[in-house]
């Protein structure tokens, strides 16, 4: 959901649960039983080091880690490639493809951290071609190897990425769409849908020398939409339209905002009535009476308590902004105010604690589950504040609520702890992301 981290987009990566960490690229588990007191071979072992080595981008160790964890993999390239590949202590096609696809994941937080420049550091400098390198090494496995050949749009992601950073926009575009012109049934949906919002968020960029093309991004998501019907994914269906949504305000299309606004509350399970709103049946308190919901009301509402995942919670509180800024901008009091209550009510329920470092695993009817980028809820949390201050625009009199609801929104902040907690998978770009956002939304306050 986040325009510029991807609902757009971003970062799908395979992941492993070992030692608490979220590993990239990783594929298998812990060794059996019989072969726990096996010696392991050093290549296999320096495959293994970045999992226990890297730290999170807000940890003070985050860039030792990179370097150790960099280190680490060129070494175990380095072996592999002296045994003669797949011989004795040698790396399998498996692993090796993994050692390439690590190295260019933690390459690129390198890139975006603004290490590889002149000014960087010395071990940080070059580090793009061989970034280059290790994704055509990592694709050429898998054209080799058909037990590999789904993993191959992994490594187009990873080049698009590096072309992002590089601003090399229309690269970019033209790539992920022949890419996507190359998906087929074998590929799983993680696989198809983070190609999408990869390509999503590639249309959404946009340089001096070249401008965001939402009718694309538009076109894009009615096909994320179709592909996500057919397979029964009804959290991406929902995904796409939220994220619609937002393209369209983005590019200022008022007159398709209304319509979309609705429908995707309708699909949210958000309902408000004409005049005051009607609080969703979820965050009422269940002793309080409730008007009885109509047959179409009743389905939505019901499919919504059973699917109260964080990325629904997550999209509930993005709509709710979106369509509190919208009917602000009608001039319609009413419903900002309704839709507003409801946003304060969801805040209070502590739904942002379902995805504390702004990265959310979407279940998936088949296959692994799409890793979705989202906006850091310490973002949402001081965002509530300003959005309460835009809604209640009377200025005048004693005591404004515009004034009030900022006033208190700075000071709540300042009591909240100043340390943002990051994903593994987090860079150091996404972290100072995500304070300059602070800094704005503190500003505009």
């Amino acid at each position: 959901m986040d325009s510029s981290n991807s609902p757009t987009t971003n970062h799908h990566r395979l992941i492993s649960k070992g030692k608490g960490k979220a590993v990239p690229f990783a594929t298998t588990g812990s060794p059996s039983r019989s072969s726990a007191h096996t010696e392991i071979p050093d290549p296999v072992f320096l495959l293994g080091l970045p999992a226990l080595l890297l730290h999170p981008p807000d940890h003070p160790n985050h860039v030792p880690s990179l370097r150790a964890s960099l280190d680490a993999l060129n070494q175990c390239i380095s072996m592999h490639s002296s045994l003669g590949g797949n011989g004795s202590g040698a790396l399998s096609f498996e692993q090796e493809m993994q050692a390439y696809g690590m190295q260019a994941e933690i390459g690129l937080k390198v890139v975006s951290a603004g290490f590889s420049g002149h000014d960087g550091p010395e071990w940080a400098r070059g580090i793009e071609s061989e970034i280059e390198d290790a994704i055509g090494q990592g694709t050429r496995l898998c054209q080799q190897i058909a037990a590999l050949r789904p993993f191959r749009s992994r490594f187009s992601i990873l080049r698009a990425h590096l072309q992002l950073l590089q601003n090399q926009i229309k690269a970019c575009r033209a790539m992920l769409k022949r890419e996507i012109n190359t998906l087929n049934a074998a590929d799983s949906s993680s696989t198809v849908y983070t190609c999408y919002f990869t390509y999503i968020h590639a249309l959404l960029s946009s340089t001096p020398s070249q401008s965001p093309d939402y009718s694309g991004a538009l076109s894009t998501l009615q096909k994320v939409q179709s592909i996500a019907l057919s397979r029964g994914d009804k959290q991406i269906t929902t995904l796409a339209l939220a994220t619609r949504l937002q393209v369209l305000m983005r590019a200022e299309l008022w007159e398709l905002v209304g319509e979309t606004c609705e429908s995707v509350e309708e699909a949210l399970g958000l309902t408000f009535e004409e005049g005051e709103g009607q609080r969703d049946t979820q965050q009422t308190d269940q002793s309080v009476s409730v008007i009885p919901p109509t047959e179409s009301q009743e389905s939505t509402s019901s499919s919504s308590a059973i699917d109260p995942t964080p990325l629904f919670l997550c999209m509930k509180i993005h709509v709710l902004m979106l369509s509190i800024l919208y009917h602000t901008r009608i001039s319609n009091s009413k419903l900002a105010s309704a839709r507003l209550s409801a946003l304060h009510d969801l805040l209070d329920s502590d739904a942002l604690e379902n995805f504390p470092s702004g990265v959310l695993p979407v279940t998936l009817t088949a296959g692994p589950p799409f890793q979705l980028n989202v906006t850091h809820p310490r973002v949402l949390y001081e965002l509530a504040f300003l959005v309460s201050g835009v809604c209640k625009r009377d200025v005048v009199g004693r005591k404004p609520k515009r004034k009030i609801f900022v006033k208190e929104g700075l000071g709540v902040c300042e009591e909240v702890e100043k340390l943002v907690t990051m994903s593994m998978l987090g860079s150091i770009r996404d972290m100072e992301k995500v304070e300059e956002r602070l800094n704005k939304i503190r500003a505009d306050g």
